[in-house]
């Protein structure tokens, strides 16, 4: 029931509706093919530590250490996390303790390597967040530990189809309109890295302006496959050269015996498993002609059919059918049993 002086709810309901904003995909109207390259127009300074600690904690399932560094190395820098352990207690300073965080990961190997570790020193904290790591001509700053990381996750939104705002209004319209929401770390802004006559971009390094064969970091690759640098196994000639010429016409040949063989071999053994099994005995008759006997009893029927020939006997079969119902009654005299068989003269095979 609504108060007097007030909209209705089912009043608001209806201009809601008419407020909607119908959404259009970009894939029914433009290029799929099109890519684009993100451009960062806004970030908080903070984002990228809180988004490492989120990442730690996540993977730890746990708190991370309050006052610990966190390390991050990309795949192949290290051999393993025994390497960075030793490289950070001598070029930093004294350690208290470390942990593996990327271990805990189904595939360690193929992501970024993170190491907790924590310092006996704050001087040597503050050297590994400020001066950093040094490998060969790469240093590799640590990052502060955030023990009271927030459980909210990070929420992208994505906006098209709009107008074509000054940096300035389009930093000042976003950080108003959701801030109702929450805080605003980054804003980027995606534009169109592909057009007729951009440099290609490399299918290895995902760096433009070269192709794959030309690529300058794989010229150190080796291939896992013949051992020769600047390709990998998946891409390496020699391999597939190697897998064509490796099934010849003699090996195929060679096969084709072998087969020929097993199955002569097969053929062999049944019969001298038929062979070693025992005959039947020849029962020799004189009676030169058929003979079939059908015996009928009080409850049963008793079939007999012989097939005779001349001096061998080659079938003899005995069926013996009950009958549909027998009752037996103990009580009943020797006079109502069945009678006995007659001698026919035939004798069991």
């Amino acid at each position: 029931m609504s108060v007097p002086g007030e909209m209705p709810w089912a009043k608001v309901v209806e201009r809601g509706h008419q407020l909607r904003v119908p959404l259009s995909s970009r894939s029914h109207h433009q290029d799929s093919t099109v890519k684009y390259v993100p451009e960062i127009i806004f970030q908080t300074l903070d984002f990228e530590t809180e988004l490492l600690n989120r990442r730690a904690a996540s993977i730890a399932h746990q708190t991370l250490t309050t006052g610990s560094v966190i390390f991050k190395f990309p795949p192949g820098t290290f051999a393993n996390h025994l390497e960075v352990y030793e490289a950070i207690d001598t070029e930093l300073g004294p350690m208290e303790g470390f942990q593996h965080l990327s271990g805990f990961t189904p595939n360690p190997s193929k992501g970024d390597m993170l190491i907790e570790a924590r310092f006996e020193s704050t001087e040597s904290r503050d050297r590994a967040i400020q001066t950093g790591l040094v490998v060969g001509d790469v240093t590799f700053r640590g990052t502060a530990s955030s023990s009271g990381t927030s459980s909210n996750s990070f929420v992208h939104v994505a906006l098209s189809v709009i107008n074509i705002p000054t940096k300035a209004e389009l930093l000042l319209g976003l950080s108003e309109s959701l801030a109702h929401y929450g805080t605003v770390h980054q804003i980027k802004k995606h534009a169109p890295a592909s057009f007729k006559g951009a440099a290609p971009v490399c299918f290895y390094c995902r760096q433009a302006g070269h192709f794959r064969r030309d690529c300058p970091k794989l010229k150190d690759q080796v291939c896992f496959g013949c051992g020769v640098k600047d390709h990998t196994r998946r891409f390496c000639s020699r391999q597939k050269e190697k897998r064509v010429e490796s099934v010849t016409e003699a090996d195929m040949l060679d096969e084709y015996i072998q087969l020929r063989n097993q199955a002569k071999e097969t053929v062999r053994a049944r019969r001298q498993r038929a062979s070693d099994e025992p005959q039947q005995p020849t029962i020799h008759s004189s009676i030169p002609v058929a003979l079939e006997a059908i015996i009928k009893l009080k409850d049963y029927t008793l079939i007999l059919s012989i097939l005779l020939n001349q001096t061998l006997l080659t079938r003899a079969t005995t069926v013996l059918r009950p009958p549909a119902t027998m009752d037996v009654d103990s009580s009943e005299d020797d006079s109502d049993q069945l009678p006995p068989v007659p001698d026919t003269g035939l004798r069991p095979l």
